[in-house]
């Protein structure tokens, strides 16, 4: 994850995560600062938690930066953009992390379910990769990788609402990778369930292949392979312990 020069001086390059102040946003925003980046990341309810983030990181010397955005609003995406940009300099990766998850079988959910799923999920990613990705373009380089779920790739029992949003999030993925190259590489990563140290919600290991389950420094390392990854565009890269493979 070399960085570029100008004039033949080595520069940080930036970075922008959304959902970037807790859990697994934080791993990789961690992960980018350490690597080099200046990393902007939006968070909507987490200020707390976003003060903790920069305060750790600017006490190790790396650079990042918190914005606060309601990634639902069409307005607020274009505003983060130009404001990482005037503060950090150009975005040349995009990480689309920031997502929601609502249970709701087929009896119970409605509109208002995938309207605020769709929201976040798919329209965010949506609104934030057409823009950076145009810049990234005449700028002549950049990278954008989609947290996307094995969700979209088979439905989750009662989560059809986030299991489409994903599959959504896979198709835009491809369909980007197609129209904004050969400058710009797109990519998106599919976790399973993750293991963040929580307690429940982990299928039983003997349903994984690999009988692990995935962590945060799984997807982590998945972030960072697909940054510098010259010759990959348009992939879906699976970290699940081959749980995708199960019944």
């Amino acid at each position: 994850l070399g960085a570029p020069a100008v004039n033949g001086i080595p520069e940080s390059p930036t970075a922008l995560v959304t959902g970037g102040a807790r859990r697994l946003g934080a791993t990789i925003v961690r992960a980018l600062a350490e690597e080099g980046f200046r990393v902007g990341f939006s968070y909507r309810r987490s200020a707390a938690e976003a003060e903790q983030l920069v305060d750790e990181l600017e006490a190790g010397d790396l650079n990042a930066a918190g914005f606060e955005c309601d990634l639902r609003e069409a307005s607020e995406c274009a505003a983060l953009v130009e404001t990482v940009e005037a503060d950090l300099g150009p975005v040349s990766l995009l990480v689309n992390n920031a997502g929601v998850i609502h249970e709701a079988g087929v009896d119970s959910a409605g509109a208002d379910d995938f309207d605020a799923t769709m929201a976040v999920n798919l329209r965010a990613p949506w609104l934030l990769s057409l823009d950076l990705g145009r810049r990234m373009r005449s700028r002549g380089s950049g990278s954008i990788i989609n947290i996307a779920s094995v969700g979209g790739i088979r439905p989750y029992s009662k989560h059809l609402a986030y299991s489409v949003s994903k599959a959504g999030l896979i198709m835009l993925t491809r369909g980007l990778a197609r129209d904004l190259a050969p400058e710009v590489r797109v990519n998106a990563i599919a976790p399973g369930m993750i293991d963040l140290g929580e307690s429940g919600g982990m299928p039983a290991r003997e349903r994984v292949p690999l009988q692990s389950w995935t962590g945060p420094e799984d997807i982590e390392d998945a972030v960072l392979y697909l940054a510098d990854a010259g010759q990959v565009t348009g992939q879906v890269l699976a970290v699940d312990g081959g749980w995708h493979l199960s019944a």
